[in-house]
């Protein structure tokens, strides 16, 4: 499954933006008229690299405080249970920026895609240090991802 990033007009005029997931780009613009929303630019988001057209596009980011509240939240989220990718898609559907909807996407796609998390999080390195990568990494070999997702999040809370 693949992330399309979109610009859509709905039923009023109103002009949406925002990210979602299908297998094609013909599935997208179906889920699309499914929401009563007409594309009028529907690219998929590939990484940082920009999308399948080639054309190079903005990386998306996360702040530092928006990096903690995601490592917490996803830490919660691991510890009762759910998966990884499931995990990952709830925190996509409630994240109110479009640029942190995006990354998540594009995270989960790699994750789909059958790379390990933290290869997944090296697709946007401005976000994910090396550290934090390789923490992450030393979680998913150890079983302990939403423990080591915890402390990571303390500390980057702490400084």
């Amino acid at each position: 499954m693949a992330a399309f990033q979109y610009r859509a007009v709905n039923l009023e005029g109103q002009e949406i933006s925002g990210v979602l997931e299908a297998d094609t780009q013909r599935q997208a613009r179906s889920q699309l008229r499914s929401q009563g929303l007409l594309a009028v630019e529907l690219g998929t988001l590939a990484g940082p690299q920009g999308n399948a057209g080639g054309a190079r596009r903005k990386e998306p980011r996360l702040t530092g405080s928006d990096l903690v509240l995601l490592t917490r939240q996803w830490a919660t989220l691991l510890d009762a249970g759910q998966p990884v990718e499931k995990a990952l898609a709830t925190l996509g559907e409630q994240w109110e920026s479009a640029d942190g909807r995006a990354l998540l996407a594009g995270v989960r796609g790699e994750l789909q895609a059958g790379h390990p998390l933290h290869i997944s999080l090296a697709s946007y390195g401005k976000t994910f240090s090396p550290l934090y990568r390789a923490l992450i990494e030393a979680g998913e070999r150890s079983g302990q991802l939403a423990q080591v997702m915890t402390r990571l999040a303390d500390n980057l809370e702490a400084g």
